[in-house]
């Protein structure tokens, strides 16, 4: 793994599988690509994640109802997963 100031991105080496990763690097290329998400995405992700809120604390914070929240939530992580594919890191 390095960073390319190019494009200003950290670049997976291919040779290098996953658990041969650092927790750190890992930490570090799924920050990167929840940078690439929208606002709402990036929001709903690390309430539910980051800060381990339920989907019924999110949706009163949010002021929606929770099948919303389930529903945008499984977008969301369908978004995440689909960038960490074009980055090379998900099959």
């Amino acid at each position: 793994m390095g960073f390319d100031e190019t494009s200003n991105r950290w670049i997976f080496d291919r040779g290098q599988t996953a658990a041969a990763m650092g927790h750190d690097s890992a930490r570090i290329l799924v920050n990167d690509a929840l940078a690439q998400l929208s606002p709402d995405n990036q929001g709903l992700l690390r309430r539910a994640y980051h800060h381990g809120w339920t989907t019924g604390q999110i949706a009163a914070d949010l002021g929606i109802a929770e099948a919303s929240v389930k529903a945008q939530l499984h977008y969301a992580l369908h978004a995440l997963q689909q960038t960490l594919r074009d980055m090379g890191l998900a099959p």
